[in-house]
């Protein structure tokens, strides 16, 4: 049984791909955007003219020695070299990464497996949650153009 021109064009483009991109690909965003109603589609493609411009690698990171760590604007973002437990932070973050990977459906958790953390830091949260700490991270898969913020 050989393949069809149209499935090895998709496995040239797949290889090519981040893995996000190959994760979201089984949704094509035209056969969504043909079933809604006029006014809802114009709703989405509102929507996704603004998530399409969005660029959280360039706006959140800078880079630095080859790869690219979040730009701190203490106190809002903040790195922390050491947890509470004066565990090495980046050791308290993968078990908690790890943690978290292993709670996850099969599915999701190979995807997710695949990442590898670059960089991390304390954020102060927004407008419901004002004051309350929490960890923004950095992960990276295929490469620098296939980040994943946690």
């Amino acid at each position: 049984m050989s393949a069809s021109a149209s499935t090895v064009s998709a496995f040239f483009r797949y290889a090519e791909m981040g893995y996000l991109e190959v994760w979201h690909d089984r949704i094509d965003e035209r056969a969504v955007l043909d079933g809604l109603t006029p006014k809802s589609r114009r709703i989405a493609l509102d929507v996704l003219d603004k998530v399409r411009h969005i660029r959280p690698l360039e706006k959140l990171t800078k880079p630095v020695d080859g790869k690219h760590l979040f730009i701190e604007h203490p106190p809002l973002i903040e790195r922390v070299a050491r947890s509470a437990s004066v565990t090495p932070t980046r050791v308290f973050l993968d078990r908690l990464l790890q943690a978290y990977i292993d709670s996850l459906t099969y599915d999701r958790k190979w995807l997710l497996s695949r990442y590898q953390l670059v960089d991390f830091a304390h954020k102060v949260a927004g407008v419901g949650s004002v004051g309350t700490r929490c960890w923004v991270l950095l992960l990276q898969g295929a490469d620098q153009n296939d980040p994943l913020f946690l």
